[in-house]
């Protein structure tokens, strides 16, 4: 079960949006805290600042996978080659796949390093070949390499709005559509971001990159 944790940093009005696992009990739904791995550090520090790091979401995760003794990982994609659907590669067990690939859609929620990973592994859920899950492998021993990494908001007097944003073009080699990434910052915290498929093909480099500023203005209007 998931809801919603609504936190408030004392004194800077900043507001914090999470997906947060519960626990139920005796009938009242209790905030699972310590599987969340959020850290608060009040005044009198240096910094008041809101730490998302949920590294022990991410070792239980390694446990379940029996990855927790793996060798670490510099990258969480490889940079040389590219997933397919077709890729000559026998089929594997897609129900394991799919959990794992959804733990880690959770986990994106605080990462925006594995976003774009994450992105195109999902795009395999319904046919994950044995070359895939060698992919989530890799993701998960780049977690193990930087499971104390996560976003910390600090408190800030500035509200300026800024956002940056890009794309691939034909990166996609089974259907030759493009990927638009963007990411969003208030003032010196990152408040949105992402990374996915574009809907249709791009006939140039020029369009991706088109398409890739409008869903960047969309995403700035709703903020």
């Amino acid at each position: 079960m998931t809801s919603f944790l609504l936190a408030t940093m004392a004194g800077s009005y900043l507001l914090l949006l999470l997906h947060c696992p519960l626990v139920f009990l005796s009938n009242i739904w209790v905030l699972s805290t310590t599987s969340l791995g959020l850290k608060y550090c009040p005044p009198p520090l240096a910094s008041s600042c809101l730490n998302t790091n949920i590294y022990i979401y991410i070792y239980d995760l390694l446990v379940c996978t029996n990855m927790a003794g793996a060798k670490e990982a510099t990258t969480p994609l490889s940079t040389t080659s590219s997933l397919t659907l077709t890729d000559g590669f026998a089929s594997i067990d897609a129900s394991e796949f799919r959990s794992v690939v959804g733990s880690l859609q959770y986990l994106s929620l605080t990462r925006p390093d594995i976003a774009f990973t994450v992105n195109k592994l999902s795009q395999f859920m319904h046919k994950p070949t044995q070359l895939h899950w060698q992919a989530v492998k890799r993701l998960l021993r780049y977690l193990k390499g930087t499971i104390y990494h996560g976003l910390s908001l600090t408190r800030s007097t500035s509200t300026t709005l800024s956002a940056f944003s890009d794309s691939d073009w034909a990166g996609n080699p089974d259907d030759r559509t493009s990927t638009t990434a963007y990411i969003l910052f208030l003032g010196g915290n990152v408040v949105s971001w992402a990374s996915c498929k574009q809907h249709s093909v791009a006939r140039s480099s020029t369009e991706a990159e088109y398409r890739a500023v409008a869903a960047t203005a969309a995403e700035l209007s709703w903020v």
